[in-house]
């Protein structure tokens, strides 16, 4: 995806990014902007599920003095005169109201635009970016979305994958989150800092069901909860991550070496006291007996 973000990043031709809430959207159409050859104008980035109804064509397009009731006296510039001469960035443009989809169009095509109340025509030179984490193809079946306004912004389609189908990213986006935050830990003069691997091989698991959005607020959480002693473990995640139910890549077999596993990533994740213990057995599908049976038999004790 990034080296097709990059073949069309130098031409004008519009581009819709596909991916569901909290891939990056909006940075990948920054990071097209920016390797444009418009990267010296301005980029604005609008939310069409932002705003009410009957307000966002104002946002849009603008409006003249007396325009309509509580228009300012100044009249305003909208969003696509902002943008003249950079992009602009239409973030979840299935959300746009299907009236002013039409007007949309006939912007695309001709380039121009008119503010509210005006009869002047407005020149415009922009890229148009757009996004959804919707199936288009679907509300324009429904009628919803309309089709040739569909094609007008498809020209050029990127989709994201989410984060739960390139577990491989989580690493790198971790260290990178870690690094950006640094500052939490060095404000809490904590000189060792470390992020237990049992942690990592579980947020490698977990579903991610707001993508990176979401990986960003569990290691702020992680940095700001973070004590003095500067370990990061199981029992540290926030509570909705403790309570989820993951196999944590355990294969609950005959073999001694994973039942050993399996025992250890459940007193990481319980913890090491008699209710973790008893939460750690509930999970396995056996009695406390047998886990302390377990434990003696494997040694785990001398885990603690």
């Amino acid at each position: 995806m990034i080296e097709k973000a990059k073949i069309v990043a130098p031409s004008d031709a519009s581009v819709l990014i596909f991916g569901e809430t909290g891939t990056g959207k909006e940075m990948v159409a920054k990071a097209i902007h920016n390797e444009s050859h418009r990267k010296s104008g301005p980029f604005i980035a609008v939310n069409c599920g932002a705003f009410p109804e009957n307000l966002i064509e104002s946002e849009l397009f603008g409006y003249v003095e007396g325009a309509f009731t509580g228009a300012s006296r100044k009249g305003k510039a909208g969003k696509f005169e902002e943008a003249n001469g950079g992009t602009i960035f239409l973030d979840e443009i299935t959300e746009m109201p299907i009236y002013l989809q039409t007007r949309l169009l006939r912007v695309l095509q001709e380039r121009q635009i008119e503010r509210i109340g005006s009869n002047k025509l407005i020149n415009l030179d922009i890229r148009v970016l757009s996004a959804t984490n919707r199936k288009i193809d679907e509300m324009i079946d429904k009628g919803l979305f309309r089709k040739d306004l569909y094609y007008r912004i498809n020209v050029i389609p990127l989709k994201i994958p989410p984060l739960r189908e390139r577990t491989e990213d989580i690493v790198p986006l971790v260290n990178y989150f870690l690094t950006k935050y640094s500052h939490i830990v060095t404000n809490k003069h904590i000189e060792n800092f470390l992020l237990n691997k049992r942690v990592i091989e579980y947020l490698k698991q977990y579903n991610w069901p707001g993508n990176i959005r979401e990986l960003e607020n569990v290691i702020l959480y992680l940095l700001n909860m973070l004590d003095r002693k500067g370990e990061i473990t199981m029992k540290d995640l926030p509570l909705y991550l403790q309570n989820q139910k993951l196999s944590l890549g355990i294969t609950f077999s005959s073999l001694e070496k994973l039942e050993r596993e399996a025992i250890i990533d459940g007193l990481e994740f319980y913890g090491y006291d008699t209710c973790g213990k008893r939460s750690t057995a509930e999970s396995l599908g056996i009695g406390l007996t047998t886990l302390y049976r377990r434990m003696k038999k494997y040694n785990i004790e001398d885990y603690i």
